[in-house]
């Protein structure tokens, strides 16, 4: 399970909001971190070293309460998920979704000067665009270009901010002050946030890109969070050292997920393609 973005999927309403934002507000932002990047160079902090969680009680709460939306609400909604759409079909969603991340994930391989991945970022995006049938088909994969997720969180830890605040919301989960304004311009950076749906009547895209990429990211996480529950004495503290070490692995380009998924044999084949498919996608 990757906790990259499970810290926070791309909230509809934040995507609307910044949807109506000026160009120059972006820019700004995107000028004064390129500008606080050239004042640093230490790629962690101490602070990414240390639990900092100074509205634990809050945040305890807030855990509890994703606990009863879990059992009454977003539980129901991977079940059915999970069981109406067999792997395959959720695999393939998963790649589209990665794939459609491209533009952000390359903006930051580019922020943190990290050519090769850039590099591989493009390729990838090159041959399972086409060949991979619009992204459907991680091909890329297969001829050795792996998938890596960057974020601007990574990126403001690569120039030397600290993690800011431990916190987890309700809805969103763990994250950080440093992780929650990275999600904010990443989902700045996301052509699906600035295309203008509502010209088109297509107001209903964005909305259903976020949540498909909410709950399947949230039904590949799961099971570990329900490990966690069941066989943490402190779940909550459980969870916090696993995400910090999540991302702290995320941004040393290290294994960024906390959860082995199991490995399944692929039933037999249904396409042409599905030599190419046979893994699990990486999550959000």
């Amino acid at each position: 399970m990757q906790l990259t973005r499970f810290s926070g999927p791309k909230a509809s309403i934040l995507a609307g909001f910044l949807a109506r934002s000026s160009k120059l507000a972006l820019a700004s932002v995107v000028a004064g971190s390129m500008l606080l990047g050239a004042c640093s160079s230490t790629r962690m902090t101490e602070s990414d070293l240390e639990i900092n969680d100074p509205y634990e009680g809050f945040n305890r709460w807030s855990y509890g309460v994703n606990q009863k939306l879990d059992k009454f609400f977003f539980g129901p909604i991977v079940v059915g998920y999970t069981t109406i759409f067999p792997r395959q079909i959720r695999n393939r969603v998963r790649n589209v979704l990665n794939n459609a991340d491209t533009p952000v994930i390359l903006a930051n391989d580019l922020l943190q000067t990290e050519w090769q991945r850039a590099g591989t970022t493009i390729t990838r995006f090159g041959i399972n665009s086409t060949v991979g049938l619009g992204g459907m088909f991680d091909v890329a994969g297969k001829f050795g270009y792996e998938f890596h997720r960057e974020d601007f969180g990574q990126t403001l830890a690569v120039w030397g901010v600290g993690t800011g605040p431990y916190f987890f919301l309700p809805f969103l989960g763990p994250t950080t002050l440093r992780d929650g304004i990275g999600l904010a311009v990443d989902t700045a950076f996301d052509p699906i946030t600035y295309i203008n749906w509502d010209d088109m009547q297509l107001i209903w895209v964005p909305v259903a890109i976020t949540g498909t990429d909410a709950i399947d990211a949230y039904s590949r996480a799961r099971p570990g969070l329900r490990q966690i529950q069941e066989t943490s004495l402190d779940p909550y503290a459980s969870l916090r050292s696993l995400y910090q070490q999540s991302r702290r692995d995320a941004i040393l380009n290290g294994a960024s997920s906390f959860e082995d998924l199991p490995s399944f044999d692929d039933d037999a084949a249904d396409s042409a393609f599905e030599e190419f498919d046979a893994e699990e996608p990486a999550a959000q």
